[in-house]
């Protein structure tokens, strides 16, 4: 007792810093969790952006509406459209489109309303995750992508491996952060069939998402029904691979391996896409510090990413880059945000304005490299309409010889559809069609029944099945539109 009173500021000192040390020991906890507070304003500033590259989108919307999306236009205004390659995801964002068809709008306004269609999915599922899980960082994951990830292929809305990719965000977040319920199991088996029948590469982002998401062996056979359904439609999805898959697949042309390649594709990478690098740094920082890094096991699948460009020997302008590299910048895209909303509320002013600047980088990115030149692609294809009708009114299927349009740069492709498409869009009657062709696709055109839409090789449209309230296409023969000295001036003025 002597002892005891005798040095009373001793002991309230011990229990000042044993409490002390308690709450650095709890702070350090807590901070590894992301705070709500402060994701809530990362998804903020998510937000914004990408409701800004959205309005630009939607208002520049004939810069989406070309190659695939003209075909889409055209597909989806007449009745007995189906699901195309066995790639259902490839739907997802266009349950706005099927009702302006029907109410016979506008094709400008259709046009529009697929733009904005794509938009919402995307809010869609970010406001899922919140109402579901509440977790916002995962939102703010999903808005971040079409900005940071996507690059040039923000232009090309039937990209099915982003919608399929923002449903696994969706899907982690569910499983993580969300209490068993009948909804919860009804809801998961949704998500992942649209996932896996969806772009094939879809497979490897599981693979590298599933560690992630059952990180532990309880979890495993906890989860053990759901990975039996995984295991079963990833094996059908494999043995299914549509014509249009192993076309892609037989691009490989066997290169052998090439470390130089590998380096320099990777630092091509990472100045093509830089705020993209900066987030995967950071990402890596966080799996670096990280106790449980089994859970990450799955980026071990980067080499095989990287034997993959190898063998199509991809540039890092090329748009099959992003997709392909999708499973590891997808993951590291979410892990950077989650890290990012663990930091101090103290830095947050900070955080949340480096995460701004990264976010107007990307965006500026994208405009700046693909909005001049897909605008003159627009011009070119509505100047090659006014040729067809100031040469022949009244006629609508023609043809020209691809050779012919080869100075004229990013003009060239076989996306024969979309010369209707805008035709239908500037409200021209009768609508005009024309087809660009080369070696034997020009006999073909020539004997082709005069009932009939050329589409490609393989597919063909009765003109009888277009929509009377978008095309208005006068069967007969495909006609040539030569272009001569004056045509071509005409086709290169800006």
């Amino acid at each position: 007792m002597v002892i005891y009173f005798s040095f009373p500021n001793d002991v309230c000192s011990a229990y000042l810093i044993l409490q002390f040390h308690l709450y650095l020991t709890l702070e350090m906890h807590t901070t590894r969790n992301p705070s709500e507070a402060f994701a809530k304003k990362i998804f903020f500033v998510c937000l914004v952006a990408f409701a800004l590259l959205q309005l630009y989108g939607i208002y520049y919307d004939q810069l989406r509406l070309q190659f695939e999306a003209s075909s889409d236009m055209v597909w989806f205004s007449g009745p007995g459209y189906h699901t195309p390659m066995y790639r259902y995801a490839f739907i997802l964002n266009k349950f706005l489109l099927f009702p302006a068809f029907w109410l016979h709008l506008p094709m400008k306004v259709v046009a529009v309303i697929y733009c904005i269609n794509d938009a919402i999915y995307y809010l869609l599922i970010a406001f899922l995750i919140i109402a579901l899980t509440q977790r916002y960082d995962y939102a703010a994951s999903v808005l971040a992508a079409p900005l940071l990830i996507h690059g040039s292929n923000f232009y090309w809305i039937v990209n099915e491996i982003f919608l399929s990719g923002s449903l696994l965000i969706l899907y982690t977040g569910i499983v993580k952060y969300r209490d068993s319920s009948i909804f919860k199991s009804a809801l998961l088996p949704v998500c992942m069939f649209f996932i896996i029948w969806s772009h094939p590469v879809m497979v490897l982002v599981l693979i590298v998402f599933l560690p992630f998401i059952y990180p532990s062996l309880a979890e495993i056979k906890k989860a053990m029904p759901m990975l039996i359904f995984i295991l079963v439609n990833v094996i059908c999805r494999l043995a299914l691979l549509s014509g249009y898959d192993l076309d892609q697949m037989n691009r490989m042309d066997g290169r052998s391996l090439d470390p130089k390649y590998w380096l320099g594709l990777t630092w091509d990478f990472l100045f093509e896409y830089s705020a993209m690098a900066i987030v995967m740094a950071v990402a890596l920082y966080f799996i670096a510090r990280s106790k449980s890094k089994a859970q990450y096991c799955g980026i071990l699948v980067t080499p095989l990413l990287l034997i993959c460009c190898n063998r199509y020997h991809l540039d890092a302008g090329n748009l099959y880059l992003a997709k392909i590299l999708y499973p590891i910048t997808l993951f590291l895209l979410l892990q950077s945000i989650i890290f990012i909303c663990t930091l101090y509320a103290a830095n947050g002013m900070f955080v949340s304005a480096a995460m701004a600047v990264l976010l107007f980088w990307g965006f500026s990115h994208t405009l700046s490299k693909d909005h001049q030149r897909l605008s003159h692609r627009v011009e070119v294809i509505k100047k090659l309409n006014v040729l067809c009708k100031q040469e022949a009114p009244g006629h609508s299927k023609w043809f020209v010889r691809s050779e012919s349009l080869d100075s004229i740069a990013d003009i060239s492709r076989d996306w024969h559809t979309e010369s209707l498409f805008f035709s239908a869009y500037e409200g021209q009657s009768p609508t005009i069609e024309l087809v660009t062709a080369g070696g034997s696709d020009i006999a073909v055109l020539c004997s082709f029944p005069a009932e009939k839409v050329f589409l490609n090789k393989d597919a063909f449209l009765p003109v009888k099945s277009l929509n009377r309230n978008y095309f208005h296409i006068n069967t007969g023969p495909y006609m040539e539109l030569v272009l001569d000295p004056a045509k071509m001036k005409y086709l290169k003025e800006q």
